[in-house]
């Protein structure tokens, strides 16, 4: 096998043990997407059958994965009922301040005091500051609450920068070359 497959290997690998159920899903999409448009068929198939379907195995095999994707299916388990009242909270949020959101960093804090026009432009601008790492788990939710369409506009515009700068980026050096 070349670099590019072992480095896409380690890669997946990490993956796997970060044990992100949402990078699972995003995984599997991306590579049925890329799979279907692949130029030699027969070299990618060959890759999935003897790298990515043994290190695949391997890997649910492993208590700590396959006890997490079995949580995922248990509604006993709170992390999945809180993401989904984390989702109600963030879509309310973005129904209370469509246009520019309800603050940035604003998604954690208790007892929100609101100015401004509720349904159009509601911002939180009392309440008790609550530092935790709690979010919606959705960037599109997320950015939608505390940004408004505006937010998002920017942060959407953010991400297509970044991706058209790799895409600039990617023809800048030789394909097959390990840059």
């Amino acid at each position: 096998f070349s670099a590019p497959s072992f480095w896409f290997a380690a890669t997946f690998l990490g993956l796997m043990l970060s044990k992100s159920r949402t990078s699972y899903v995003a995984f599997v999409i991306t590579a049925i997407v890329l799979l279907l448009r692949a130029r030699n068929f027969k070299r990618v198939a060959a890759l999935v059958l003897f790298l990515i379907t043994p290190v695949a195995l391997f890997t649910l095999m492993q208590p700590e994965v396959s006890q997490r994707a079995e949580a995922v299916t248990s509604n006993d388990d709170p992390n999945v009922v809180e993401r989904l009242i984390y989702f109600m909270r963030a879509k309310e949020d973005f129904v209370s301040s469509p246009l520019i959101g309800i603050g940035f960093g604003r998604f954690n804090d208790e007892y929100l005091g609101f100015s401004g026009i509720e349904n159009v432009a509601y911002v939180a601008t009392d309440g008790v500051v609550v530092n935790e790492s709690n979010h919606a788990h959705n960037s599109y939710l997320h950015f939608l609450a505390e940004g408004g369409l505006v937010g998002f506009t920017i942060m959407m515009g953010i991400w297509v920068s970044a991706f058209r700068w790799a895409r600039r980026l990617q023809h800048r050096f030789p394909r097959g070359s390990f840059a």
